[in-house]
Order: structure tokens, then sequence, then C-alpha cells
């Protein structure tokens, strides 16, 4: 073989060995491109919350019991969460709109108790949390009672924009009053300074208040008494004047049946119990 052999044979080769560099280089890239690339996002859903401990709160483990469960319902069906605190009368106003003080979406808000009212313009889903609604009374003003007549010309106090269903509506037969104002926080404070004779509230947070808000001497006075005015149910809503809420709810109800059947659900309850929301 001459050298021209061997020079035409050698730049053959090194063209097959450029070519096959050249497609691995490129393929290299390409999967280094692939692996670069985002992931798709989940679908989010924000939602506008308030103060309710051990519920809701900006400022305990998760934001609180029932976020932590509406934001476990929705990662089960693979939606992500975004809460949003304001004091509630604007968390309604804002979720019925549709939309926050920003103009960005606002799906919803949680939790609340089913009136027919509501439902005009949210849809509910399934039952997020139970608990017994009771009357806190001052010890320096005891109360007794066993039917709504017992409680005939009593003060109740209230918060605003709460509804208090049963209550409501002795209030509305003229058998007591309610008198609305502020947010939970301020209930016992008006029970201590003697300006109402009750205050609803369910179980577990009206605990919260006592051990975690009032002084020692406070926690004293207060008593609750143990007839159940209500069980009440309460559940996450979404705007109708949103699109995506008639998409969002289904999948939230899916999620929330599939924690329950895992045991995520059991699990956050007996932190509940236990007082890690608390903290």
């Amino acid at each position: 073989m001459s050298w021209f052999d061997f020079m035409v044979l050698g730049y053959v080769l090194g063209g097959i060995v450029r070519t096959r560099i050249r497609w691995a280089v490129l393929g290299v890239c390409l999967l280094l491109g692939l692996l670069c690339l985002p992931a798709q996002a989940k679908p989010l859903v924000r939602l506008a919350n308030g103060e309710w401990p051990p519920y809701l709160s900006e400022t305990l483990p998760h934001f609180g019991f029932a976020s932590d469960v509406v934001q476990k319902a929705f990662e089960a069906v693979g939606v992500e969460v975004e809460y949003e605190f304001f004091p509630w009368s604007r968390a309604f106003s804002y979720a019925l709109q549709g939309r926050d003080e920003d103009g960005r979406v606002l799906h919803g808000t949680l939790v609340w108790v089913y009136t027919p009212a509501r439902a005009v313009s949210f849809l509910y889903s399934d039952v997020v949390i139970e608990d017994s609604e009771v009357l806190f009374y001052s010890r320096d003003n005891p109360l007794d009672w066993s039917e709504m007549e017992d409680l005939r010309g009593k003060i109740i106090g209230g918060a605003s924009g709460a509804a208090y269903l049963l209550l409501d509506d002795a209030e509305a037969a003229g058998i007591l009053t309610i008198e609305r104002s502020g947010g939970y926080e301020s209930l016992f404070v008006r029970l201590l300074h003697g300006r109402v004779d009750a205050v609803p509230m369910v179980t577990q947070v009206g605990r919260f208040y006592v051990e975690r808000v009032l002084n020692e001497e406070e926690r004293k006075l207060i008593a609750w008494h143990p007839k159940v005015i209500q069980h009440r149910q309460y559940h996450l809503i979404l705007s109708k004047n949103v699109d995506e809420s008639k998409a969002l709810m289904p999948l939230f109800n899916k999620g929330l049946a599939a924690i329950r059947k895992d045991g995520t659900y059991a699990g956050l309850l007996a932190d509940l119990y236990a007082g890690k929301y608390d903290r």
C-alpha cells in the first residue's frame, strides 16, 4: 500500500471517528438538556385563612390542624396550596370575590360551617373537621342551662361574621342577644370584664385560648358548661366566581378521602389532641 493509500485511509477513518464523536457529544448534550428541563409545575390553589387556633393560625406549626389537613388532602392529588392570612371579614370577602387586594386569584377559604346563604356563592367540600360547641362562662357569673329557654335574657358574646346557627335562631326568637364584635381572641376579655354572660366556642378553640392566651389568674375564673349546643362540622369552601373551583372541589374531596383511608388524618388528629399544633 502506497503512502497515498495510507493518507486516504487515515482521512476516512478520521472522519468516521470525528462523526462518532460529534454524535456522542450531541447525545450527551441532549441528555443533559432533558435532565435540566424544569419539572412540570403542579396546579396551585390559593386560599384565604385566618386566626382560629389550634385549627387555623399563621403562627402555628403547619398553620394549624385544619390547614394541615387541607394541605395534605390537596397534596395527595398533586395540588399545591398557598395560604394568605387576613382578618376573617376580609378573608370571606376576598374569597367571595375570588381575588385578594392585589388582584391575585383566591379560590376559596377555610374552614366554615354550612349555611344556605353561603352556599349560594360557594361550593362546600366534604367535612374537614368536627367539634362540639359549648358555652364558656366566668365563675363570677355562674351559668347553668339545659334548654334554650334557660338562656332567656342572656347576652352572648360572638365574633364578627361568625355563624352560631342554633343561638342565631334563639336570638331571632327573642330569647337572647348575641353581641358580635372583633375576633375570637377578644371574646374571653369581654367575658372576664362582665360585658357578656357567656361565649360560644368549640372545645378545642376554647381550650387553646384558656390555656395559651389567658394568665393563671384568668384561667381560674373561666369554666365551660358540659351541655353541647351543637355538634359542628366545618368545610373548605371554594368560590363559584372562580372557574377552577368546579374542578378543584372533587379533587380535594378525593384527596381528603385518601388521607382518611391511609391513616394520615388519624395521625394528624392524634397530634392535635397531643397539643402539637399549639406550639
